[in-house]
């Protein structure tokens, strides 16, 4: 869908304004995307708030997080480049980093299994970007985070009241095709159907010309 008709729609339906992310941020990293959005706000100087959703719901658990992976302790840096040198992707790394680091950190009374589960949901995640761009930035934004419910993030199934904008989308694209498919059959069914009849008008027309010869031969 067009970005302009995107953006009229959100204004029908009750946004203020409707910025543009920078294509390098937009389609970047959620470290990327968080400090692109995040710097776009606080350089308008009007923004009190950022409201943003996450699967844990508790702003206070992913400020502290946050917190850690922004100022990054030599101890968490030490654990995060041995859990790269061992093959792990980043995000994966920094899980075990920082479950890592938990373990040997004892001021941190978090649970692993629970730091662990939230290092995993895709919104907790861009939250916590969020929040670290938030803190490096020194913003005066203050944020505020929704529980997200129904749906989970990568499921592909339509249900409930709150679906996946995957699952939408998968939708929308499936009934596309399903009207692609429908409109080039009716298209052949039309054309064909064309086809007959003119075969049709033309053989009954070249039949009822050789019966009023037969009928009238000077005709």
């Amino acid at each position: 869908m067009p970005k302009h008709l995107r953006s009229q729609m959100a204004l029908a339906c009750g946004a203020d304004v409707v910025l543009e992310l920078p294509v390098c941020y937009a389609t970047g990293s959620a470290e990327y995307f968080a400090t692109g959005a995040v710097s776009l706000l606080e350089a308008l100087g009007c923004v009190d708030y950022l409201c943003f959703g996450s699967e844990c719901g508790e702003i206070k658990i992913l400020q502290q997080i946050a917190d850690v992976l922004c100022k990054e302790p030599e101890l968490y840096k030490v654990l995060l480049q041995k859990h790269l040198k061992n093959g792990n992707a980043f995000p994966a790394a920094r899980k075990l980093a920082f479950i890592e680091y938990l373990g040997k950190n004892k001021s941190l009374s978090w649970i692993p299994e629970q730091i662990s589960a939230i290092l995993d949901s895709p919104n907790n995640i861009l939250a916590i970007e969020y929040l670290k761009a938030l803190s490096c930035l020194n913003s005066s934004i203050e944020p505020v985070t929704i529980t997200r419910e129904g749906a989970g993030y990568h499921d592909q199934t339509l249900g409930g009241l709150f679906s996946s904008a995957s699952a939408l989308r998968d939708y929308r694209i499936v009934n596309l095709q399903k009207m692609r498919i429908t409109l080039l059959l009716l298209i052949i069914y039309f054309r064909n159907c064309h086809k007959t009849v003119t075969r049709f008008l033309k053989k009954t027309i070249t039949n009822a010309f050789l019966c009023l010869q037969m009928i009238f031969p000077c005709f």
